[in-house]
């Protein structure tokens, strides 16, 4: 009997890892499930930097100053009635070089990558052929000016992930988003502003 316990608790040690990697490879976002409170996100974030409602839809949204990849980002949580739909963060790092923002921009990817596997849409977007080939070997420029942005997609069972860079009045942007399938705060609706 005390070998059969033995056995028993050996398995079971050898066994649990694989355990706790199915429970949470299941998450939608870190460690969260769409749908989730926003009383549960605080519970695990703390208090939010900033918080809102966002035009047009009936949602709301909490923000936090954090890391990822080693990069500078905010991180909002989006609500509506259904709970948690939508994750989003926001390169918050400035560069006086713009092909930095590039390599950033490869590096989320490239981690993304390595967690969800091959992107299912990956596109560098320019305005014309005439731009692509004048910037060929200054796309960070050409990134800045507004003739080149970067689109990248990935397609979950519950969740459409998408990176996209690009600048307006010479500041770049570069945000990723996370988005429920299955949850959606509907379409948004401006009429009561004009």
């Amino acid at each position: 009997m005390k070998r059969i316990l033995t056995i028993f608790i050996v398995i079971f040690m050898l066994l649990m890892p694989y355990a706790v990697l199915a429970e949470t490879a299941n998450y939608d976002f870190k460690k969260f499930y769409w749908g989730a409170s926003m009383d549960e996100v605080i519970k695990v974030e703390g208090t939010p930097l900033f918080d809102g409602k966002v035009n047009g839809v009936d949602a709301t949204y909490i923000a936090y100053e954090t890391t990822a990849v080693g990069l500078d980002m905010m991180l909002a949580y989006y609500f509506c009635d259904d709970g948690l739909f939508q994750v989003r963060y926001i390169l918050n790092e400035t560069h006086s070089n713009n092909s930095l923002y590039i390599d950033d921009y490869e590096k989320f990817k490239s981690a993304l990558e390595k967690k969800y596997g091959e992107t299912w849409w990956d596109f560098e977007n320019w305005e014309n052929d005439s731009k692509k080939e004048y910037y060929a070997d200054r796309k960070g420029d050409a990134l800045c000016y507004g003739y080149l942005e970067y689109t990248t997609i990935w397609f979950l069972d519950r969740t459409y992930i998408s990176m996209d860079m690009s600048a307006d009045n010479f500041d770049i942007t570069m945000t990723i988003d996370y988005e429920s399938k299955e949850i959606s705060p509907g379409e948004a609706d401006f009429s009561d502003e004009i």
